[in-house]
């Protein structure tokens, strides 16, 4: 196809061989990359080190940002679940608390009134 377009008389057609070729180049390139990523953890560093003029690697660089992009819808549903999550976890930790002491006050009180188990008769 691409022989068949620089073959042309045509200028367009020529013209569209250069961006053919490309294209082809470019899934060459991706094809060998993806199937050395897929083949273990040896292959995935030899990509990396022989790809070092590899317009992929070079693309990747560039586009490469530190930063993590945050809808703020996210954000707030994160922080709404994570306030939940928290108070709840207090309102049970503060209901056990109020129930084991709530216990231990009752024991107390029926060993001070000498309670059916301690009868001195």
């Amino acid at each position: 196809m691409i022989r068949h377009h620089e073959a042309s008389h045509n200028t367009v057609f020529q013209e569209e061989a250069e961006s053919i070729r490309h294209i082809y180049l470019r899934v060459q390139q991706l094809s060998a990359a993806s199937e050395a990523l897929g083949k273990g953890w040896s292959s995935r560093l030899k990509l990396l080190i022989s790809a070092k003029e590899s317009v992929i690697l070079e693309e990747t660089v560039a586009s490469h940002s530190y930063t993590l992009p945050i809808k703020m819808e996210i954000l707030m549903f994160g922080l709404a679940a994570g306030l939940l999550l928290s108070s709840t976890a207090e309102a049970v930790i503060r209901v056990l608390y109020y129930l084991g002491r709530r216990r231990r006050v009752n024991k107390a009180a029926a060993k001070k009134l000498g309670g059916p188990h301690n009868s001195s008769t």
